[in-house]
């Protein structure tokens, strides 16, 4: 029976700390801002965590990128290219809007790194590659050569994300909407090429 609760706290414990890398960057997860936003207990960060802080940044990437990629996953079996960029597009956007655009991306956010956690770039370039593959394999899937499938999974990740950042900015999603038009052209193009 203890151990369920034990999960929940360890999990709530991570999606804060993942919260935190969306707004304030690697450097903004310590242990006192992650206890207050998951209620958790102070005891509980030295039986979840017995590495401390680096331990809970890296559980909080590794979270949020197995919860990007399960997304992807799903859609990509069952959608087009452009169903998937619509997919991710209004993803991006209800998080911004209920979040008063205060939430990005924690991957984005943990590339903000001081150095101060081991193994941190390499575990978010890690989690880019594989969110990479995945948009690459849907539009091979679609008939897109290989080559060109792996160049617009690289625009479509850099200006989603890009989006991403200047909608925080300018608190408003015009910007992913922009980039969202800009995207479909291009995949309609491809696949059409296919």
């Amino acid at each position: 029976m203890s151990e369920p609760k034990k999960v929940r706290t360890r999990e709530r414990m991570l999606a804060s700390a993942a919260d935190l890398l969306s707004t304030t960057g690697s450097g903004g997860v310590t242990i006192d801002r992650v206890l207050r936003e998951s209620g958790a207990p102070r005891g509980s960060v030295y039986h979840h965590f017995p590495d401390g802080r680096a331990e809970m940044v890296t559980g909080a990437v590794a979270l949020a990128s197995e919860a990007m990629i399960s997304m992807l996953t799903a859609v990509a079996e069952q959608a087009t290219p452009q169903e998937c960029l619509d997919y991710l597009v209004a993803f991006w956007k209800n998080r911004l809007e209920t979040s008063d655009f205060t939430l990005g991306c924690p991957i984005v956010g943990a590339t903000i790194d001081d150095g101060s956690v081991p193994g941190l770039h390499e575990l978010v370039a890690g989690t880019f590659d594989q969110w990479h593959r995945l948009i690459a394999e849907s539009l091979t899937g679609s008939g897109v050569a290989e080559a060109r499938a792996r160049t617009l999974a690289t625009v479509i990740m850099a200006a989603t994300e890009g989006a991403i950042v200047l909608s925080r900015a300018a608190r408003s999603t015009a910007p992913l909407d922009d980039v969202s038009l800009e995207l479909r052209q291009s995949l309609d193009a491809a696949v059409a090429a296919a």
